[in-house]
């Protein structure tokens, strides 16, 4: 068929403000001392192995005498520091290679260390750029056609052995050819011919992936909300602005919340700055990139960085091994590669890099022991967080979880200064003491440098009421998923998938369980190192407060991350470096800890054990061959990262971008908005920045709704003004919800009526021209896309088109009253009587949670599983599921052992182009369901939802393919293998339109083929010297056929079917398919140009000759 394809060693604080690495215990480095009493005393504190971290280059910090002669004494074989080859051969003097590792061993350690946590995860992240999906998906493909050939042939050969067998001897077959890497086909249209297999998987794959790459090969990029940045970055880079225009000294996008446009807000402002310095940067070392490609790369850049800042804070904490086992579990776990891996180029991976940036500033500036040195690094963790302000508007949680870990620190300082540490019963006198410590003092300063650092850059950066107000968010946090919020309105947010509630099982699942409860360990055993330094007679109190900071922090962080999840199980992910940070010190401490117990029970040495417990805990995470099961499941990510934009939506939004003004609108469901902003450069009506918007609300009750006349008076209220007109109202009724009553109270009349109407709710002549110019204006070029996606979200925009808007007043303002004054409020202001008055306040006592409030306010309408194919027979429909249809008065049941059950209700299409409905009152189905009938072909497919979905505007412009509908034509409809499709209609204001499903409309018998038709035809395939090579005639092989064979009703065959105009075959073939006439003979010449271009497919390069018939135009 001519298809195309196109805690080691103890690191002790010295004087002044430098830290010191001892490494005199290096001195009998196989050679162990005699254990003194003194020695004794020093192996026991095991618990003490912590900050090797601190100026690991000073070269008069490390006490290199001992540490070569443990070297030396350790390799006698190199006592003069040569190796003397055998035979003669000159020795190699490695003394200068020696004496350079043992100097800068320590450091180069580290750098090493770095280098495989941060390679690692670079190298895992860039992988979902190879689309490797595509792979499994070939290999897949591959193996099921091979499989079915098998199978038929076993069944023709062996038709009388039991099923189990004939499945065993094609598994037998299947695992032969894999195994020998060719197969030969045994039935069918390719009988005879053989392939190899590898290289069918390789080809099939790349064709795979040409689906989600543009004409140049690039990726497409695959995620949302890259596009969003990507566009800003463009408008910086053409015109030297973020936004669209200027309005009044205000960035403005034009392409939002259309067509009034929205403020760039300063938030979203700094981020794609940073992209484009990234970018021009990346031009120095790369000239010819991509804005795009770099785009997609600074996530991988962001991660490797914030890779580095977790090294360095573990290190601080408990040591080299620590910040090794830190730096490599953040840079591989799942939870964090999922939005941070290539490609997905979002705020998150920003975010995450400036919380750890901001950490490991504090926690240097509150170890340093210079009040110089303090001020400075709070300074400029202040300044980072002052960034971070600038990215997130939640970037006050590190900020908060900082100043409450420090704070917390000093108070349990203070307090074992007050009552362990200071003599005498005058409580006054020894708090005063405590506070004048030099540690107290210190811990004062980092805080306050760090509070007022951070105030002064805010306020700098944006205005001082930023840096006030957010970080009080956190007692509102809770509230984030109230079901209503102020105008009554929907809160959008219960329905973000990425804020779904979890639970903390959840959360540390996803972690890893085993792992996270490595992770609290990490934390208990930082509060053992601090207790144990404590009890100690000659104790270091700067090293107790480190130690309980750094626990606290972990603990707040954990805690705190583990709350938010249950408001939102995207906050996983800002749990990663705290459990990655934790999980690094537990290994650490531990690695400390066996290699002081062991050197001490066993005298041995103390390295030599650390080291191979170092190799041992590696063996088990990353693992020798980087297969442990935190790598596999960050593997698992990258390998099955199916980009959402694809050939499908690329084309449906061309086809919008050239056929429409630059003032044309695009609405469908916000989810996919950044994409048409970009791609097809027109504004939208609501998208995933403002889908907090009323517009929710209407978007969700334009594809509810049955009533076409209420769709285009929503889409033409919405094109005029977005939700201003309804703002409007309730700004001059003093009331939100009379606003939106008397807003659809005018959607459906015409322009004269809707001014009579008004001016009987009480406005004046202005007030209703203001408001009509809001709502019946002279709309724009609009589009609406109804996509396969939404199919899924249905019960989403379902509950929004629901939504009760009186309800939801009813509820926000009386559900914490008494009974009497809830009826009254009801009574008053909505004139509700007293019966209704008391039944809506029974319903609402019986609201158990947010979930309950929800359902009740808004149904949670939507569609219902897939499309079910049903046969026709007899004048009944069939279908898959056991519904039963009569075609003749349309009665629907279920059979069932309590009799035959019907539907809710069902509606179907006629000639005419209207659908109707056929309601059943008694014996339906428990399910609130009603069914869809829609002629397919010579059959039909029935489509379950809700009753008040079922016939509405998404089902008319999806399953029914506009049946019906007067406003809305057909601009495109895209379709791709993986089962995209989706539907771009351009509105027609006037309501010209006549749509009616091509299986009603009158029977035109086409004769000659034209681009967009779905053809059938037989061919046979053959070289210009008369070879056949293909054919759809049943086993061409072994029936001898040939070039002169008849393509007529003699044969029996396997016809071709083929959708011309989408580039499903080869070019050349599909040329010659348009024009052909039916039932009549043609021979299509196929110059190797427009041929097989994969030079590795066996008809590469050859002129190919293709006999045809066309047998049916459709």
């Amino acid at each position: 068929m001519p298809q195309s394809h196109d805690g080691d060693e103890a690191v002790e604080d010295k004087k002044g403000d430098d830290v010191e690495l001892d490494f005199g215990k290096i001195a009998g480095f196989f050679k162990k001392k005699k254990n003194s009493e003194e020695n004794k005393e020093k192996d026991s504190v095991v618990i003490t192995a912590t900050d090797e971290s601190s100026n690991i280059g000073k070269s008069d910090e490390i006490d290199v005498g001992k540490a070569i002669a443990g070297i030396k004494g350790a390799f006698k074989s190199l006592k003069s520091g040569k190796i003397s080859g055998g035979g003669g051969e000159e020795s190699v003097d490695l003394s200068s290679s020696i004496k350079f590792l043992s100097k800068h061993y320590a450091i180069l350690l580290v750098i090493l260390g770095i280098i495989v946590s941060v390679g690692l995860g670079f190298n895992l992240r860039m992988q979902s750029g190879d689309l490797g999906f595509t792979d499994n998906w070939a290999r897949n493909s591959i193996q099921s056609t091979i499989n079915a050939d098998i199978s038929n042939f076993i069944v023709q050969r062996y038709p009388n052995l039991p099923e189990s067998n004939r499945n065993q001897l094609a598994a037998e077959e299947l695992s032969r050819a894999w195994q020998t890497g060719t197969y030969t086909f045994k039935t069918g249209q390719f009988a005879g011919q053989s392939i190899n297999m590898q290289q069918q998987v390789e080809i099939t794959s790349r064709q795979f992936k040409t689906f989600f790459q543009d004409e140049t090969g690039r990726n497409y990029m695959p995620d949302i909300d890259p596009y969003y940045w990507w566009r800003y970055t463009q408008n910086i880079l053409e015109s030297g602005q973020m936004g669209d225009e200027v309005r009044d000294g205000i960035q403005w996008d034009n392409h939002q919340f259309a067509p009034v446009g929205r403020g760039i807000a300063y938030q979203d402002m700094f981020y794609p700055e940073t992209i484009v310095f990234f970018y021009k940067i990346a031009r120095v070392f790369k000239p010819g990139v991509e804005l795009q490609r770099a785009l997609m790369f600074y996530p991988v850049f962001l991660s490797a960085l914030s890779t580095i800042l977790v090294f360095l804070i573990a290190r601080k904490m408990a040591g080299n091994t620590a910040a090794f086992f830190s730096a490599t579990m953040v840079g591989v776990h799942a939870s964090l590669i999922n939005r941070t891996q290539f490609g997905h180029a979002d705020s998150d991976a920003i975010a995450v890099f400036f919380s750890v940036l901001v950490l490991w500033l504090f926690i240097e500036a509150f170890s340093a022991r210079k009040i110089s040195w303090k001020i400075a690094f709070a300074a400029i963790s202040g300044f980072a967080t002052a960034l971070y302000s600038l990215t997130w508007g939640g970037w006050w949680w590190i900020f908060d979880f900082v100043l409450a870990a420090s704070a917390g620190t000093l108070g349990l300082f203070l307090l074992y200064q007050i009552f362990v540490l200071q003599e005498g019963n005058d409580l006054v006198r020894k708090t005063v003491l405590s506070i004048k410590d030099s540690v107290s003092r210190r811990a004062i300063t980092t805080i306050t440098a760090y509070f007022a650092a951070t105030g002064i850059f805010i306020t700098m950066f944006s205005r001082f009421n930023e840096f006030i107000t957010p970080p009080l968010a956190s007692l509102g946090f809770r509230t984030i998923k109230t079901p209503v919020v102020s105008n009554a309105a929907p809160n959008v947010l219960r329905t973000v998938a990425e804020l779904n509630e979890g639970t903390v099982q959840q959360a540390i699942n996803q972690i890893g369980s085993s792992l996270f409860y490595i992770a609290a360990f990490g934390i208990i055993l930082l509060i053992a190192r601090a207790a144990f330094e404590a009890y100690k007679k000659e104790r270091n109190t700067d090293k107790i407060v480190k130690d309980v900071f750094y626990a606290a922090v972990l603990t707040i962080w954990f805690a705190a991350t583990l709350y938010a999840v249950t408001k939102g199980i995207r906050f996983v992910l800002l749990l990663v470096p705290a459990f990655s940070i934790a999980f690094g010190v537990s290994l650490g401490l531990i690695t400390g800890l066996i290699g002081g117990w062991v050197s001490r029970e066993f005298k041995a040495n103390k390295l030599i054990v650390m080291a191979v417990t170092f190799l041992m805990l590696f063996m088990v995470f990353p693992g020798l061959t980087f297969n442990s099961n935190a790598v596999q499941a960050a593997r698992n990510v990258v390998n099955n990262d199916i980009p959402l934009i694809n050939d499908a939506w690329f084309n449906s939004l061309k086809s919008i971008k050239d056929n429409s003004g630059e003032d044309a609108i695009i609405t469908s469901w916000w989810d996919f908005g950044h994409h048409f902003k970009a791609l097809a450069d027109r504004a939208v009506t609501f998208d995933g920045t403002t889908q907090l918007s009323v517009q929710a609300h209407w978007v969700g009750r334009f594809f509810s709704t049955n009533n076409e006349q209420e769709a285009i008076g929503i889409l033409r209220m919405l094109n005029c003004g977005a939700n201003t007109g309804p703002e409007k109202l309730s700004e001059i009724k003093k009331d939100d919800v009379e606003g939106i009553r008397i807003a659809k109270s005018i959607l459906m009349l015409g322009k004269e009526e809707a001014r009579d109407a008004l001016m009987s709710e009480g406005l004046s002549e202005q007030q209703t021209k203001e408001v009509l110019d809001l709502t019946h204006c002279t709309p724009p070029e609009s589009f609406v896309i109804a996509s396969e996606d939404m199919i899924g979200k249905s019960g989403v925009w379902g509950h929004f088109g629901a939504w009760n808007f009186t309800k939801a007043d009813i509820w926000r303002e009386t559900g914490r009253k008494s009974k009497g004054e809830a009826i009254n409020y009801m009574k008053e202001r909505y004139e509700i009587g007293e019966e209704e008055a008391n039944n809506i306040y029974r319903e609402m006592t019986q609201l158990s949670d947010d979930s309950a409030t929800d359902a009740w306010i808004g149904p949670w309408n939507g569609f219902a599983g897939g499309v079910t194919g049903c046969g026709a027979d007899k004048g009944m429909a069939l279908c898959g599921d056991g519904l039963i249809v009569n075609l003749t008065d349309y009665n629907a049941w279920y059979p069932t052992p309590q009799g035959n059950l019907h539907p809710i209700s069902i509606s179907y299409p006629t000639e005419d182009g209207k659908i109707l409905t056929k309601n059943f009152e008694n014996n339906t189905i428990p399910q609130y369901l009603s069914v869809l009938l829609v002629p397919s072909g010579e059959s039909y497919t029935r489509v379950l939802g809700s009753p008040e979905l079922i016939d509405g505007m998404f089902a008319r412009m999806f399953y029914l393919k506009g049946h019906s509908l007067e406003y809305f034509k057909p601009l495109t409809v895209q379709s791709g293998f993986t089962g995209t499709q989706v539907w771009v209609w351009e509105v027609d204001w006037e309501g010209k339109q006549k749509n009616v499903i091509d299986e009603l409309r009158p029977v035109e018998v086409k004769t000659e083929v034209e681009s967009g038709d779905e053809v059938v035809l037989n061919y046979i395939g053959y070289f210009e010297d008369g070879t056949v090579f293909d054919s759809s005639i049943k086993d061409f092989i072994s029936k001898g056929i040939t070039r002169e064979t008849k393509l007529d009703g003699s044969q029996d065959y396997n016809p071709l079917m083929l959708m011309t105009g989408i580039g499903g075959v080869i070019p050349g073939f599909e040329k010659g398919v348009i024009g052909a006439k039916l039932n009549e003979e043609k021979t299509i010449v196929v110059e190797p140009g427009e041929g097989y271009t994969e030079p590795s497919h066996p008809l590469f390069g050859k002129t190919l000759y293709f006999k045809i018939n066309v047998a049916e135009i459709r």
